[in-house]
């Protein structure tokens, strides 16, 4: 692998001495927004709220009863395409957003955004769907929709 990049990097500098109007093309990071937050079913334990608009890493949460522990059937959709799927802890995946359990009755911040970084680098129409329960008790569930928007891109002249 080593000898691969230091191959592409040689041809590289090869290319850019050989051109005198050498240039290179960087893209921006971007501002993922919600598109809609659909929580499944408003009398559930755990909810969300819309969230259309916001930044991706800001999603209400809200909890209406204490909760020790639970599960969490997670998974990224594309257009309809399964990119990612997995069951797992949710007071695990809430760590990532600063949330620790046992989780008390009210509102939490939940931050979609490293969901985003996973698909970040195309453009597209995303679904987080999001599926709480306590062994076949079902806590709450929810699709969380985003756009990852094209980045612009910002070409820098390297000849100078």
């Amino acid at each position: 692998m080593k000898q691969l990049l230091y191959t592409l990097f040689t041809l590289g500098g090869i290319a850019l001495a050989q051109n005198n109007n050498a240039s290179l093309t960087t893209s921006e990071p971007v501002d993922t927004k919600v598109i809609e937050v659909k929580d499944c079913d408003t009398t559930s334990a755990v909810t969300f709220e819309n969230a259309q608009g916001d930044d991706i890493g800001s999603v209400t949460m809200k909890i209406s009863e204490p909760i020790d522990s639970a599960a969490l059937t997670y998974s990224i959709i594309e257009q309809g395409l399964t990119l990612l799927s997995f069951d797992g802890d949710f007071c695990t995946y809430l760590a990532k957003s600063d949330i620790d359990c046992p989780l008390s009755k009210g509102s939490y911040k939940v931050d979609f955004s490293s969901d985003s970084d996973i698909v970040n680098s195309s453009p597209s129409n995303y679904t987080v769907n999001i599926d709480i329960h306590n062994g076949d008790t079902k806590l709450g569930c929810a699709d969380v929709r985003f756009r990852v928007p094209e980045s612009p891109e910002t070409t820098i002249n390297i000849s100078d």
